[in-house]
């Protein structure tokens, strides 16, 4: 068992230093976090002003270097097994990885599920090569 953990372990690790590794002189190694936030909500939706609001308030203060935004629509199973459709916004940030940067996103995610009265905010993470 202590084997097979040693192998995941150096094996995420190698992935980790391959992709320093591919990155062009000219690139920076960095995060790329897109997360999703669904707009309704137990009483309404989350407004375009509610959310430009979230924005001026939560994100841009983390993150005053940029991101992107974009609307979308998803859909996902709910507990009762029906589909369910809804209209949401997705926030791409990329930044050089740190604990700070981290701990502002998990920041985020939990005053937009406190704020709007969500679940949840569906988070991914995938490394990137960067150039500002």
């Amino acid at each position: 068992m202590r084997y097979l953990a040693f192998m995941f372990l150096f094996t995420i690790l190698g992935c980790s230093t391959f992709l320093r590794d591919t990155c062009l002189p000219s690139e920076t190694y960095a995060v790329s976090d897109n997360l999703y936030f669904g707009r309704l909500k137990p009483n309404g939706i989350v407004s375009e002003q509610d959310w430009l609001l979230f924005l001026q308030e939560v994100v841009t203060p983390k993150f005053p270097n940029g991101f992107t935004t974009l609307d979308a629509r998803g859909q996902w199973r709910s507990d009762a097994g029906v589909i369910e459709e809804e209209d949401s916004y997705i926030l791409n940030i990329i930044y050089v990885d740190s604990e700070n940067n981290r701990s502002s996103i998990k920041d985020i995610k939990a005053e937009y599920i406190s704020r709007f009265q969500q679940k949840s905010v569906l988070r991914t993470r995938n490394t990137v090569c960067a150039t500002f």
